[in-house]
């Protein structure tokens, strides 16, 4: 049989190519294997209903692109890296895997979990009015229903808070209080938006007592004092009144001190003793216009420090007035009027007391006419001139709130006389 030539040559060529192929490894050798990859990856340590954190991941094989994803979207959602926790009180399961590449096989997806905490939200206000130097007690809720807050300022040269009690420091700015709420096992901690209350500011009427019968504010002060026994003006003799003080700057604004005194041989059937303060420059009320003084638009209560003799407080009724002139003037057939303010207080100790009166507590005593009938309309249309303490017993005697002023007509003193004495220590003020 004869074989071509062409055909010999195909036969040969196929042969030749088997031998390169099988050279080479050939047709049916397998790939290298991928390598392994590990994924380290942790849930947020800790987690809010309503809140979200960034998810990160590390992987053995250096690669960056992680799939984050959740198996509880009732609990918390992912998108990208972020997860969005929805509520509160249940696992949120998070997991996250690596794709590969061309060297690194995908990773295992590895899974990890928090509970995120329930929200609370603070109800808190700062208390609705405030006056300086008074405290008031704080209180605040919850929607966790925990009853522990801290409370705290954020002025302290306005308030300051000590537990839960804000003391009003200083006025004319705004106090600024928070509360917070540390939070359990199922709920976050939480803080309340600022609350605030501005304290008027402080009005010194006086600060203390200088030369010249002059307050350091250059108001003009003195005493006063009568009775029947002397046709209710004591003229030195007997009875026997006058006064002593001490001033500055012997002494500081708040230790000066003024006393005025009236001692009587025997009882009246009426008598007083007396003590006045001007307010700063005002050495007289005028009697053709109004008179200069101190304008209490916004504040509520009046602060002073009085004292008095042991006999006068040894009576049953050591009740003393407070009187409030005020500047504006009024002709009322023919004669100048001033508005006046009463209120009756009793004494609480013979030694200087601290007293503070609320101005609402004070009652119209002069009206002028005007119909007038309340402290705080008084106010608003007039300054406050000056100030009176005073001790009035029998024929003299004046009533306010169910109370009535007394004076000393039963105790006697070393020398045989009924004394009755005032004395208003440092400054006047009104906050």
């Amino acid at each position: 049989m004869q074989i071509s030539r062409h055909s010999f040559t195909l036969l040969a060529g196929a042969a030749v190519s088997a031998l390169i192929l099988s050279a080479c490894g050939g047709g049916s050798s397998t790939p290298p294997a991928l390598i392994q990859q590990t994924i380290t990856f942790s849930a947020p340590s800790t987690a809010t209903a309503g809140g979200t954190a960034t998810l990160t991941a590390t992987a053995s094989s250096g690669l960056t692109t992680f799939t984050f994803a959740s198996s509880t979207p009732s609990i918390c959602t992912v998108s990208g890296n972020t997860v969005s926790f929805v509520t509160g009180g249940s696992a949120c399961s998070l997991t996250a895997s690596q794709a590969g590449d061309a060297t690194y096989a995908s990773a295992t997806s590895a899974a990890s979990s928090v509970t995120p905490l329930n929200r609370q939200t603070i109800t808190f206000n700062a208390p609705a009015t405030a006056t300086v130097g008074d405290t008031a007690t704080l209180s605040a809720t919850s929607s966790s229903n925990l009853t522990t807050f801290t409370f705290a300022s954020s002025t302290p040269s306005i308030c300051t808070v000590a537990g839960s009690v804000v003391t009003f420091v200083s006025g004319g700015s705004a106090c600024s209080l928070t509360a917070s709420q540390a939070g359990n096992s199922a709920y976050a901690s939480g803080t309340s938006a600022a609350s605030t209350v501005t304290p008027p500011a402080v009005l010194a009427f006086s600060t203390g007592f200088g030369a010249n019968n002059r307050t350091v504010e250059a108001g003009k002060f003195g005493g006063y004092s009568g009775s029947s026994l002397d046709n209710w003006n004591c003229g030195g003799g007997s009875p026997v009144c006058g006064g002593g003080a001490d001033l500055v700057p012997t002494v500081t604004a708040a230790n000066s001190r003024f006393y005025y005194y009236y001692s009587v041989p025997s009882a009246p059937t009426g008598q007083y003793t007396g003590i006045f303060v001007q307010a700063p420059n005002v050495t007289d009320i005028s009697a053709t216009a109004n008179t200069a003084g101190v304008t209490a638009t916004t504040q509520t209560k009046m602060n002073f420090t009085l004292g008095a003799n042991p006999e006068f407080f040894a009576n049953t009724n050591h009740n003393v007035a407070v009187l409030l002139t005020l500047g504006k003037y009024y002709s009322v057939g023919g004669a100048a009027c001033n508005l006046k303010l009463l209120k009756v207080m009793p004494l609480t100790s013979a030694s200087d007391t601290n007293y503070t009166l609320s101005l609402s507590s004070f009652s119209v005593s002069q009206d002028c006419g005007t119909g007038i009938t309340t402290a705080s309309a008084a106010l608003g249309i007039s300054a406050i001139s000056q100030v009176d303490f005073q001790a009035n017993g029998g024929a003299s005697v004046l009533t306010q709130g169910g109370l009535s002023t007394g004076a000393n007509s039963t105790v006697v003193d070393q020398y045989g006389g009924y004394p009755t004495t005032l004395a208003v220590k440092g400054g006047i003020s009104f906050k």
